[in-house]
């Protein structure tokens, strides 16, 4: 197997930046990404060598192997010993393809003929070299007879060896055998006191191996970044070969060196581009299309023959033949039909423009459905918003919309309605009708202070539903809340904080153990709310989630938004030995998978998880409301002390101190094998002072009994045990109840049995919470406000 080593430990001081120099972005775009989209050849394995950058590095590339390189006095430095990192990971018939991170323009062709003539000449090390005008500071190709012998560095080098104009690019293919004995062989015998891995060279050379140098065409490909002047240098290059392979496809860009093109876009012939465009992400442009002014396209998708001048396009569908601007803005979720005319000032948000309707200026077009050939006058405003939730209209075919009116959601104006100019629309106009509205002006005392008080924001954990969250508010045939058999109590509590009824649905099992899941209800066009935590038996709420969610996706439902209060296989999260799973990623790749738009959970064990998705995920923190139940037992904030039973679970302890304004103490562990810990040591102040132990959950809560034993061992005044997930796994609550444990608070994620229900645990729902959030994303209102800082 090749596997592909990319070194990207440098912390880029020269930079003068926060940002890590393989994460800054040129062409809207990490250097990284470059370099391992070069790198992506079949039947090969690429490995990343980080440094401080590695959770960074983990975080944009879940699924590959990233080793990180310590960094700093204490530590060796040298592409030696970067390498030597992925050691472990390299077997001895493997074949080694190593580069650097920060060489945007280098091309995935270049690196295939490398690896070819590597393979085709059967060569021990194959060192990639080119011919440069001036040489200066690159390591020089010394050659003896013209036999390639050894790479000498510039701070190294010789007076004549300085006039060599042929340069080390720093990319090697090694067999990954005489990879591992090099290195072992390398010392810092040179002026840098670094271990490099050009010594590689010579070191082969002396053993009789096969050591060659490939020439490549086209210095400019391995031009390194080192500061924002060979940053924009880089760009200047990348941007002409992005453009030129357009141009060469039959694109007209008229001013090249003034558009901005993202790898990857895709654009269709006899397209003419001018001004200083910007066109990035996943977007398409058709054929015959015409692109004007300093318009920025981004993530889009536009059909043939359409015309956009001097606008802003976010996350949009144009269809063919329409046109857009001057100075208009498609924000995300618009979608305009054929023929369609947006002139200027028009702003189109979250709304569906059918076939031949016209704005022509000055209109906000936001959160509506409008069907074809209708004409929008100047200043319409789609008001959609009373404050606190967002509304939708609709206008059907042939409906005229005069001048300056106000469309107050939620209306419905039929086929071919008239509005009158200036007038404020309140209700539905039916068809063929000519509606006018110019009401005298009403000025109406203590408004402002009832509207204060019924949309008061929401405090700490206690989340009460505004009256706007009753059942009057929603519509019905809209939204539909099912649940499997994991913790229909919870459901239940969600649909009543609604006002709603939970859809029926049937979960039963075949002899041999399949589920079978049975929706009796209709769900085509709704926005569907399945409400299923997948603990144990986790197999099987998992399956009865996956297979809900494709039944309802089956039978056309608009969105399947999956809530997972509690996931299963969370701690499954990452690969740290070989044929190890990430069982994290599989579920999330299987709820994806299964159909669904959006994943609602709590307080996964790693936040990590969250990118395994490739759909929308809101995670809320249940910090808040389980703090509140402390905050309102204690008079003296001096008398309590959070404390952490792991150093893995500071950043959480820390968050529960700040929001009861405490002090933590972390306890310091040992474990002698799984789910059984060993305290060892306490950092902080806990004695004589009430514990409050928090964690994400408790399992077969060996861990966080014997912590709650030390304390008091050891002169804590009582402990209470705080976390999200009761698990509860074996004999768990006989350990709590033997434990010197003042009380269990936990939230009702897992349905807890009739069997493990004990004294000291208290559920505090979490209901209300996602009730709210229910409510938030059905009228597309932004659900920032109930995470953590407000949860």
């Amino acid at each position: 197997m090749l596997k592909n080593i990319i070194l990207a430990a440098g912390e880029g001081t020269r930079m003068k930046s926060n940002t890590s120099k393989v994460m800054t972005k040129i062409l809207n775009r990490e250097l990284i990404t470059y370099i391992v989209d070069a790198c992506s050849f079949e039947n090969s394995k690429t490995i990343i060598i980080g440094g401080k950058n590695k959770k960074l590095l983990e975080e944009k590339y879940p699924n590959l192997e990233i080793k990180e390189q310590k960094i700093g006095d204490d530590f060796p430095y040298g592409t030696a010993y970067a390498v030597s990192m992925a050691v472990d990971l390299i077997d001895e018939n493997d074949d080694c393809l190593i580069l650097n991170g920060d060489i945007p323009l280098i091309t995935k062709k270049s690196l295939e003929d490398f690896i070819n003539f590597h393979k085709e000449n059967n060569n021990n090390l194959t060192v990639m070299s080119t011919k440069i005008d001036n040489p200066t500071g690159y390591g020089r190709i010394i050659r003896k007879d013209n036999k390639f012998q050894k790479i000498v560095e510039e701070k190294d080098a010789s007076i004549d060896e300085k006039k060599v104009n042929e340069i080390n690019v720093g990319i090697y293919a090694f067999k990954g055998k005489d990879l591992k004995e090099s290195l072992k062989k390398i010392d810092t015998n040179n002026n840098s006191n670094e271990y490099y891995l050009t010594d590689c060279i010579e070191i082969l050379n002396n053993e009789g191996k096969k050591v060659e140098s490939f020439v490549a065409d086209n210095p400019d490909q391995f031009y390194g970044i080192n500061n924002k002047k060979e940053l924009a240098n880089a760009a200047k290059l990348l941007r002409e070969r992005i453009n030129d392979y357009h141009m060469l496809n039959g694109v007209i860009i008229e001013n090249p060196s003034i558009v901005n093109i993202e790898k990857g876009v895709k654009i269709g012939k006899d397209t003419i581009i001018s001004g200083p465009c910007k066109i990035l992400g996943d977007t398409e442009i058709g054929e015959n299309c015409i692109i004007e002014g300093s318009s920025r396209i981004e993530d889009s998708i536009i059909r043939d023959n359409v015309k956009i001048d001097n606008s802003v396009i976010e996350k949009s569908f144009v269809d063919q033949g329409t046109d857009i601007g001057p100075f208009s803005h498609l924000r995300p979720k618009a979608k305009l039909g054929k023929n369609v005319h947006i002139g200027n000032f028009v702003e189109v948000k979250n709304a569906n423009v059918d076939e031949g309707t016209k704005a022509g200026h000055l209109a906000y077009i936001g959160d509506c459905d409008l069907g074809k050939d209708i004409n929008i006058g100047c200043g319409v405003i789609f008001v959609n918003y009373d404050g606190k939730f967002k509304h939708r209209s609709k206008i059907e075919d042939g409906a005229f919309i005069g001048s300056n009116s106000n469309i107050v959601a939620p209306v419905h104006v039929k086929k071919e309605g008239y509005i009158a100019a200036g007038s404020t629309i309140t209700k539905d106009v039916d068809e063929g009708v000519l509606s006018i509205e110019r009401a005298e002006q009403k000025n109406i005392p203590g408004y402002v202070e009832k509207r204060k008080k019924r949309f008061r924001k929401i405090k700490g954990a206690k989340i009460k539903m505004s009256e706007s969250t009753s059942s009057a508010h929603i519509n019905r045939g809209e939204m539909i809340l099912f649940a499997g058999n994991s913790n229909p109590d919870l459901a239940k509590a969600v649909a009543k904080s609604l006002g709603l009824e939970l859809g029926k649905v049937e979960v039963k099992k075949f002899a041999d153990s399949e589920i079978n899941i049975k929706i009796n209800e209709a769900v085509r066009g709704k926005d569907v709310y399945i409400i299923q935590p997948t603990s144990y038996p986790t197999n099987d709420n998992l399956m009865e989630l996956l297979i809900m969610t494709d039944a309802c996706r089956r039978a056309s439902a608009k969105y399947v938004n999956v809530i997972v209060p509690y996931y299963g296989y969370a701690r499954q999260d990452r690969k740290t030995r070989g044929r190890e799973p990430i069982s994290a990623k599989l579920v999330a790749n299987l709820i994806t998978v299964s159909g669904a738009d959006r994943v609602i959970t709590m307080d996964l064990h790693a936040g990590q998880i969250q990118g395994y998705f490739d759909i929308p995920v809101d995670h809320f923190s249940a910090v808040k409301l389980l703090s509140s139940h402390f905050k309102e037992a204690y008079n003296n904030p001096d008398e309590y002390v959070v404390v952490s039973p792991d150093l893995g679970g500071v950043t959480r302890a820390r968050k529960f101190a700040d929001s009861l304004k405490l002090t933590i103490a972390i306890i310091e562990k040992r474990r002698p094998r799984p789910n059984v810990s060993e305290v060892m040591n306490v950092i902080g102040d806990f004695e004589g002072k009430h514990c409050i132990l928090v964690d994400d959950m408790i399992d077969t809560a060996g861990t966080i009994c014997n912590a709650a034993n030390y304390l008091k061992d050891h002169g804590a005044k009582d402990v209470s045990i705080a976390a999200t997930h009761g698990v509860l796994s074996g004999d768990a609550c006989k350990k709590l109840e033997n434990a010197c444990v003042k009380e269990v608070v936990i939230t009702d994620t897992i349905k807890i049995p009739e069997n493990k229900k004990i004294g000291k645990i208290k559920q505090m729902s979490i209901a209300p919470l996602l009730a709210e959030a229910i409510h938030r994303i059905n009228t597309n209102e932004s659900i920032s406000g109930l995470f953590d800082d407000e949860i």
